[in-house]
């Protein structure tokens, strides 16, 4: 009996084999001798790149492909997948990601990034990062229509990056610690959380700025701060919120995998085929354990680390990725950032794994 898993080490295994010396028009232009910075989704099978004025903003129903250069010794390709992607998405972007890194003469840190589960290098790239629900053709006919669907976004900062995402929207999902913008078209509401930070108010204030740009400065904005004595004016903005909340509510989606995940978990696996066959097995958990003739799975609790050594076999090399999914699924780690590196290549990633 054929399984899923079957299918994919079939179609994982065609890859092994596959000429990526196929050209890509979209990959033809990329200079590594300079700082850079492109950014594709899949359009109907083809990659098509994302102006820079839309950098930092995505959309769950899509699967990017993001290529920073730093410099010509330090290359990141990441994949970013919406929870809403297609698995045709997924499939044209995981195979464009190992042809542009074969271009790159393999010399890139490979990053696959979840909706929700961002590397903190990911989100450094931009000075917002911003998810919407849905697919940016629906918000550009919005715009053009002066139709616009109610939408909550939530704001708050990790770190020193700042995150923007739109959620369902329900009173539930507001709490104080962060930022909200509540834009129902004619009126915006921003809810600012006595718990908030400077980061988080910033941030904030230039998204609403851009709505009043947009909409000519038209939108009627209306603010309520937990952090201020609420006054008649402020109790009754903050009544119609609450009623505007009601009348636009949505259900709320299940909790996120990403609030389940044991982020102090450390372990460390082995991917060998020396005995004629792929095996995954236990190894202790340091970086001597690491040797040039296998591929290593790292779970450092946060991100799951693939580790490729330069002797590795092409089994070991092409179905580590596969390997890594499968420990996922079976260990319940949904939501891990999965991050490719190879053996010689400086990564402060694999170095947070051994502090």
């Amino acid at each position: 009996m054929t399984t899923k898993i079957d299918i994919v080490e079939d179609e994982i295994q065609k890859l092994i084999s596959y000429n990526f010396d196929e050209k890509e028009p979209e990959f033809d232009p990329i200079k590594t001798d300079k700082p850079l910075l492109v950014i594709w989704k899949s359009v109907n099978l083809k990659l098509q790149k994302i102006s820079e004025s839309n950098h930092g903003s995505f959309f769950d129903s899509e699967t990017y492909l993001i290529l920073n250069i730093k410099s010509p010794e330090e290359k990141y390709a990441h994949i970013w997948t919406g929870n809403k992607s297609s698995k045709e998405k997924i499939s044209f972007i995981s195979f464009k990601v190992l042809q542009l890194d074969h271009k790159l003469e393999n010399n890139c840190v490979i990053l696959y990034e979840s909706e929700g589960n961002e590397s903190e290098l990911l989100k450094s790239y931009f000075k917002f990062f911003t998810v919407f629900k849905g697919r940016i053709e629906e918000v550009q006919k919005s715009l053009e229509d002066q139709q616009y669907k109610a939408r909550l976004f939530h704001v708050h900062s990790s770190g020193a990056n700042i995150q923007s995402k739109e959620i369902s929207i329900n009173k539930k999902n507001i709490d104080s610690g962060d930022v909200y913008l509540f834009d129902t078209g004619v009126k915006v509401f921003i809810y600012i959380g006595k718990g908030s930070n400077s980061f988080e108010k910033f941030h904030l204030s230039c998204m609403v700025e851009k709505i009043k740009e947009v909409r000519q400065n038209k939108a009627i904005i209306v603010s309520i701060d937990e952090s201020c004595d609420l006054n008649e004016n402020d109790l009754k903005n903050k009544d119609e919120f609450e009623e505007f909340l009601k009348k636009f509510e949505e259900n709320i989606q299940e909790t996120d995998e990403q609030n389940k995940i044991d982020k102090n978990y450390k372990k460390m696996m082995k991917l060998s085929d020396e005995n004629g066959k792929l095996e995954l097995t236990d190894v202790e958990y340091k970086k001597e354990s690491l040797v040039s003739q296998d591929s290593f799975l790292i779970d450092r609790g946060d991100a799951i680390i693939i580790w490729i050594g330069k002797e590795a076999s092409k089994k070991e090399k092409k179905f580590a990725k596969f390997y890594a999914n499968k420990y996922i699924n079976k260990e319940n780690r949904n939501g891990l950032s999965i991050i490719v590196v190879n053996e010689g290549k400086l990564s402060s990633e694999l170095d947070k794994c051994f502090k």
